[in-house]
């Protein structure tokens, strides 16, 4: 069995007689939670993803409350083997940073991710009336309509490599930052990233 998104779900194989849920608020926590709801005391593999956003030696899992040793590495599967039981519970913990993606077209530009969520900005709620993306213009992910002129909008300006360091976490807002250094014009000051989604 592979568990390869950290979703809230459950998986009924009738076969092994196996029940297993995940019980989870991820991303807005760094955990989630496998509970074995039914088992025939069979032994086979679960498979964990170990996601490439995060660093090696940096994810950890337990089972029923004791840390097992992970091997594997990033962009791999954690494997378990075990005589699984009712009430077994797996706990991954993810631990999220920020980090910058450049953009395919090999310029200067960069996105900025918490773990393997995207963050943008909310600059303005002006003219969004029918305001909708279509398949026609940038694989439909750009819409149509009155656009701000570049030299208007908010920019992220350094000449450092670690873009991601000036970013710093919003006090009571989950998954929310602001990089008042870097972002001009002033009035951008108090801009907050937010996940886009």
């Amino acid at each position: 069995m592979y568990v390869n998104l950290f979703i809230a779900s459950r998986l009924s194989w009738k076969d092994k007689g196996f029940i297993l849920s995940q019980q989870t608020n991820f991303p807005d926590e760094d955990i989630t939670r496998l509970v074995v709801e039914a088992a025939n005391g069979s032994e086979f593999n679960i498979n964990i993803r170990y996601p490439g956003w995060i660093d090696a030696h940096q994810l950890t899992v337990s089972i029923n409350g004791t840390n097992i040793p992970v091997e594997a590495k990033p962009d791999t599967y954690i494997n378990l083997k075990r005589q699984w039981k009712k009430g077994d519970i797996i706990t991954p913990r993810l631990p999220m940073k920020i980090t910058t993606e450049g953009l395919p077209d090999s310029s200067n530009y960069v996105a900025f991710l918490h773990g393997p969520i995207a963050l943008a900005a909310k600059t303005d709620t002006t003219d969004l009336d029918n305001l909708r993306a279509d398949g026609d213009q940038f694989g439909g992910y750009r819409a149509r309509g009155r656009m701000y002129s570049l030299d208007s909008m908010p920019v992220l300006a350094s000449n450092k490599t670690d873009l991601a360091g000036y970013l710093q976490p919003v006090a009571g807002k989950l998954q929310t930052f602001m990089a008042p250094e870097l972002i001009s014009p002033a009035i951008y000051k108090d801009l907050e990233l937010i996940p886009f989604l």
